[in-house]
């Protein structure tokens, strides 16, 4: 066999062998290839629909008094990485989540956006006269000064009040879980709202805040029952509504309103006292003062 064919033949077996090298490392690695291919990537991690991260974010910085911003704002890296969760969540993933997973979203989303507005504002010293110096109120165009994208949907605070919280989900008890950073409004809780436990946390905190009489006064011998301006913001989002959800017919006064979801908040003796009477009712001053706690 001359030089040249011997070459060749050596060239060939040393193809041979890389090919057959080749052929066993694939199949060593074929397992690992299909557990990366199946995998979820990080930015299709399941999205935590008990917002845990949110909830250890509250637990630090909320107190019963308000909320901890001037600490909160030293140290946003986790807050931050909660928004960014929520940033994270698809239009496609929202289509699988269920109502009280939607529920929970949305109120959350608010919250944290409130939070994130008076923290990238703060401290707020405002010279409106409307409002007290430190509210949220004198942030120009407060309630869309910040937006963020969630489910595929561009939101501020006015989007998330109105044309999702009271026209999508339409639960008249989210009046008293939103937390706009004032004192007049529902204090803001240290935990997060998730689905297992929400409708119980709803219920529980409209009635914490209307039997406060800070939100709702009954005086019986004026006839007269005062409320919070909730009520006439709002006021048709608390009319009585029939098993298919559409408002009775003919719709009652605005007072009548008032008086008629007021009275389940109102002892024994009090509702006995206005039974049969159409009470006048008055608004009480509401609070913008922010919801700051004196625990520095």
């Amino acid at each position: 066999m001359n030089r040249t064919a011997t070459d060749n033949t050596a060239a060939y077996c040393r193809n041979h062998r890389e090919q057959r090298r080749h052929f066993a490392w694939s199949l060593l690695l074929m397992p690992l290839m299909i557990f990366f291919a199946i995998m979820p990537s990080s930015a299709a991690v399941k999205f935590d629909h008990e917002h845990k991260l949110f909830s250890e974010e509250l637990k630090k910085y909320v107190r019963p008094d308000g909320v901890r911003y001037k600490a909160w704002i030293k140290d946003r890296a986790k807050f931050n990485q909660y928004l960014d969760e929520l940033r994270a969540v698809t239009a496609q993933d929202y289509t699988g989540f269920s109502d009280l997973e939607k529920k929970a979203l949305w109120l959350n989303t608010y919250n944290a956006l409130a939070l994130k507005l008076v923290m990238d504002n703060y401290p707020i010293q405002g010279n409106n006269s409307d409002y007290p110096a430190n509210s949220m109120r004198q942030i120009p165009d407060c309630w869309k000064a910040v937006r963020w994208n969630v489910a595929g949907r561009d939101v501020d605070l006015f989007t998330l009040k109105h044309k999702i919280l009271r026209s999508e989900i339409q639960d008249y008890r989210t009046h008293f879980s939103v937390v706009p950073a004032s004192m007049g409004g529902p204090r803001l809780a240290a935990k997060a709202f998730a689905p297992d436990d929400i409708n119980e946390r709803l219920t529980t905190n409209m009635k914490t805040y209307l039997t406060n009489p800070e939100h709702l006064q009954f005086a019986p011998d004026q006839n007269t029952i005062k409320v919070s301006r909730i009520f006439r913001w709002f006021l048709l989002d608390f009319v009585k509504r029939d098993a298919d959800g559409k408002a009775v017919f003919p719709p009652p006064s605005d007072d009548e309103i008032v008086q008629e979801f007021s009275m389940q908040f109102a002892p024994e003796s009090v509702r006995k006292q206005f039974d049969g009477k159409k009470a006048k009712v008055e608004y009480l001053p509401y609070d913008w003062t922010l919801n700051e706690s004196t625990e520095p």
